[in-house]
């Protein structure tokens, strides 16, 4: 493990154009194009793989069933949705990794959606101070190899501004009306989610007529998100 991760941390990633030329080539069916688009997002594999760890798979085989995920998304994305290949292989990764562990890595299966709720860490029975074992590993253990958890890493903040700039282009395909009401609604940006009722005193609406906007909102919102590669 410690040899595999000095090995893709070597590779260097793509900045926007480099990343949209070997995405166009991998789309067309380019198979080098589409092996160097992998290879310079291998390390974000790894870091989604630790986040699974303790549901009856280890480490390696998870970043192994990732590996997978993004190779497949790196012969379906089309750099034309005008987003980074990570934002949609991510969906990917995720769920190749989720398919195997509801296949080979409990005893008791558990839905995905529940799987997603306790990858939190709480459930990781695995010892960082167990050594790895490994040829040329110098004695390096788990906990070396490990982020730390309190701090996001260079390819978790990656993701999550890639992630962050979608949504804001999603939210921005709303009227302001049907942006307020979602934000109300689902209580973003640290504020209470209120009901239909509440908003629809607040605007002199109906229940009903708010109720309207919040679908035809989140139709919109889709449909965006759709665009920019999240639906698979």
């Amino acid at each position: 493990m410690s040899i595999y991760m000095k090995e893709i941390n070597m590779i260097p990633m793509m900045d926007v154009q480099e990343e949209r030329k070997i995405a166009a080539l991998a789309f067309g069916g380019d198979k080098q194009a589409q092996a160097k688009l992998v290879k310079a997002n291998l390390r974000f594999v790894v870091t989604m793989a630790h986040k699974y760890k303790g549901h009856g798979l280890d480490v390696e085989d998870l970043i192994s069933e990732g590996n997978f995920g993004l190779m497949h998304a790196a012969t379906k994305f089309n750099p034309e949705r005008n987003t980074r290949f990570i934002t949609y292989a991510v969906w990917w990764i995720r769920h190749y990794i989720n398919k195997a562990i509801s296949e080979q890595g409990q005893s008791v299966r558990i839905p995905i959606g529940r799987r997603e709720e306790l990858s939190d860490g709480r459930w990781n029975m695995a010892s960082l101070d167990k050594p790895l074992g490994t040829v040329g590993d110098d004695g390096a253990t788990f906990g070396d190899i490990i982020a730390d958890t309190n701090y996001l890493s260079p390819e978790e903040e990656f993701i999550k501004e890639a992630v962050s700039e979608d949504i804001g282009t999603a939210m921005r395909s709303l009227s302001q009306t049907e942006m307020c009401v979602i934000m109300r609604r689902f209580g973003l940006f640290g504020k209470e989610s209120e009901s239909l009722q509440s908003i629809g005193q607040s605007y002199g609406y109906s229940k009903e007529r708010i109720r309207q906007i919040e679908h035809r909102a989140l139709d919109k919102l889709e449909a965006c998100l759709y665009g920019l590669g999240y639906v698979a």
